[in-house]
């Protein structure tokens, strides 16, 4: 509390920008690491949230500056501190026709996000091909080498990393990699430093492909998975995510669902630019290696 009403200037600036520009600033609040805020918008169709992403960082980063502060939406800056993410509630919308209101193809018959018929047949085909296609869409939802910092399940000074390291969904679980409510789901693996459009290209192309050919859902996961160890997961049949970057971009590579949505010179320059990354980070000769090493 202490720490909102320090960033208040910047932070009410920022909601006032924001509004200005036609946002709806939903909510702001502090997040478990030092300096780290949570910021809420008001759905919107799914090119105008990117577009809406993209002003957040540079309204974002004008008001840090002017206010003597740094914003950065790197995925883990802090080794002990929870990572940023960027959690994407999504849905499919349907126009009737007849001049009413739009139709939530999502929303199911229970208005419990814990119930099983919380979200219809569709929406567990969508959600099953978002998680068959988890490994590749990793790259675009997670596309630093700083990214997998984030993606792990390792204690943080706050308790736990809130970041997603498996192949799993869960009703109002938020350990899981999908979230799944009454008439939405959440995709909790994206971090801050993605592509807005990118990544939206991506989550509808491999959640119609799981539409398209009925893919089954998976078993839902309620349990803990931070406390699960990879035996126990295992056991469940819920597999984990790409460790580096580099493994998610063989995977992003090996994608033909991704090509097509991409398309081939995107899909191509994208895996060109991750691995020219991937390589720069490799041969970096980093404090850690100099501090254990040097007089060895």
């Amino acid at each position: 509390m202490r720490s909102l009403a320090r960033q208040g200037g910047f932070l009410q600036a920022l909601r006032r920008a924001l509004e200005a520009a036609g946002l709806t600033v939903l909510q702001i609040d502090h997040e478990d690491a030092p300096g780290q805020y949570e910021l809420n918008l008001r759905h919107d169709e799914v090119l105008r949230s990117a577009d809406h992403l993209m002003l957040v960082r540079l309204a974002g980063r004008a008001l840090a500056e002017a206010h003597g502060a740094v914003f950065s939406c790197m995925p883990k800056p802090f080794a002990d501190q929870p990572g940023s993410g960027l959690h994407v509630h999504a849905s499919l919308w349907q126009d009737t026709g007849d001049g009413g209101p739009a139709r939530n193809l999502f929303a199911g018959e229970s208005s419990d996000p814990m119930h099983p018929q919380a979200l219809s047949p569709l929406a567990q085909h969508f959600v099953a091909g978002l998680l068959a296609h988890s490994p590749a869409l990793c790259a675009l939802a997670a596309p630093t080498v700083n990214s997998y910092r984030r993606l792990a399940v390792r204690r943080t000074r706050s308790g736990t990393s809130w970041a997603p390291a498996s192949i799993s969904h869960g009703p109002n679980n938020r350990t899981a990699q999908v979230r799944t409510l009454a008439d939405r789901i959440e995709w909790r693996l994206p971090d801050a430093a993605a592509n807005p459009y990118l990544l939206s290209a991506g989550l509808i192309a491999a959640g119609l492909d799981g539409i398209d050919r009925a893919l089954p859902l998976p078993p839902a996961c309620r349990d803990d998975l931070f406390e699960l160890d990879a035996p126990a997961r295992a056991a469940l049949g819920i597999g984990a995510l790409p460790a580096s970057l580099a493994e998610a971009l063989d995977t992003f590579e090996a994608s033909a669902l991704l090509r097509e949505a991409l398309g081939p010179e995107a899909h191509r320059e994208f895996l060109a630019l991750g691995r020219a990354q991937w390589d720069e980070y490799a041969g970096h000769v980093s404090d850690w290696e100099w501090a254990r090493w040097a007089d060895a």
